[in-house]
């Protein structure tokens, strides 16, 4: 099963949208510092997820996600 979530750093607010087949695992990932991406607005919180079994319909609205996630971005710089 793959996972589309949002996380919230409690640092700064900021947002990260990503995918993975462990939830729960990728959690610990980030909040432990081993994502560098992630690794300097540790720790986060979890604020949005979905399963998918079909990888396919998981890309599909990935990218309308994602849309979304900018947007929530912009709207919050105002």
């Amino acid at each position: 099963m793959h996972h589309v979530y949002i996380l919230q750093s409690t640092k700064d607010n900021s947002l990260y949208t990503s995918i993975t087949t462990n939830l729960k695992q990728r959690i610990k990932n980030h909040n432990s510092g081993q994502i560098k991406s992630t690794s300097n607005k540790k720790p986060y919180k979890l604020i949005w997820g979905i399963a998918y079994l079909l990888v396919k319909l998981m890309r599909i609205n990935l990218k309308n996600i994602l849309k979304v996630d900018q947007e929530l971005l912009f709207l919050k710089n105002i």
